[in-house]
């Protein structure tokens, strides 16, 4: 992602700002609870979100706009990289991330399958059947076929792990690495020794599901971002009817305060939270709560 200057993207009002900036590397919540927990403590920060699916995290401070650079280093600081917030920027980079996990499935699955079997092989049969050369021959050739995948697949968890080490905060990525780079080297030993057991399939079927994972997470994620950006969509520069002094007027969605009575008609979209004031109703809630059934609404309920 390039660099932008973050002065264009800083809403300011009475030395009041607010900025929006795209964080990379946020993997859980603990990355998130670490970011707003570090950011708060500046006296002149007033508020602090990180929205999770999206990576935005939204910042309102007050005093020197200058600070903005300030607060994105504390970030940085932190083991995340920040940039201003532009859709196409996360969508690209969301794809290029899907994109290495899919290279990455392919790899490992291909790997894992060829090198089931030598290990079925193994399996099957105990090391005075097969004789300790062929017992031997085996280890070395899934070694050869599994090292390199290791490697390859394993390093998206073994370069955030070190990442958060060095930034003296965990993920689970830590534990993960533990158990790959540990296993892998057990293995090696076994091999070098001649001992029948290692577990180099173990290694490459623990990465591949993990990246299964990961792939699956993160496209639930692209399709929660592209539900919300529709939903903000269908509300965005929209009137609503406004029923006042027995007048009935056209305001925009911005301007509904609290107390309100508008008009909604069979299709339209409710677009603030409400209590219905007369009537009833079939309202669908899909993307709210992923339901295909109509929920049923009457007089004096919140919806």
């Amino acid at each position: 992602m390039n660099e932008i200057n973050l002065y264009e993207f800083i809403e300011t009002q009475d030395y009041n700002h607010k900025i929006e900036l795209y964080v990379t590397k946020i993997k859980c919540i603990s990355c998130v609870n670490k970011i707003e927990s570090e950011l708060i403590k500046y006296s002149y920060v007033k508020y602090v979100r990180v929205n999770m699916t999206s990576s935005k995290l939204t910042i309102h401070w007050q005093g020197d706009i200058n600070k903005v650079y300030e607060l994105k280093q504390k970030v940085e600081d932190l083991g995340f990289v920040a940039q201003a917030y532009n859709h196409d920027d996360y969508v690209n980079h969301k794809n290029d991330e899907k994109s290495q996990l899919l290279k990455r499935i392919a790899v490992s699955g291909f790997c894992l399958f060829n090198l089931m079997l030598f290990s079925i092989i193994l399996w099957i049969s105990d090391q005075d059947t097969l004789g300790e050369s062929v017992t031997s021959l085996f280890h070395w050739i899934s070694a050869l076929i599994s090292l390199p995948a290791i490697i390859y697949c394993g390093s998206i968890f073994i370069k955030s792990a070190i990442k958060s080490i060095i930034n003296m905060r965990s993920n689970i990525d830590i534990p993960i690495s533990v158990a790959i780079i540990m296993t892998s080297i057990m293995s090696i030993i076994q091999s070098y020794k001649g001992e029948y057991n290692i577990y180099f399939d173990s290694v490459l079927m623990l990465i591949f599901f993990l990246l299964i994972g990961k792939y699956c997470n993160l496209n639930a994620i692209l399709k929660s971002k592209e539900s919300a950006d529709q939903l903000l969509k269908l509300t965005a520069n929209r009137q609503v009817k406004l029923f006042h002094n027995n007048n009935i007027e056209n305001i925009n969605i911005d301007d509904i305060k609290v107390g309100d009575i508008i008009l909604i008609s069979a299709g339209e979209i409710i677009p603030v939270d409400s209590i219905i004031t007369e009537g009833e109703t079939e309202i669908d809630m899909s993307n709210i709560n992923g339901e295909s059934i109509n929920k049923y609404c009457r007089e004096n309920e919140k919806i």
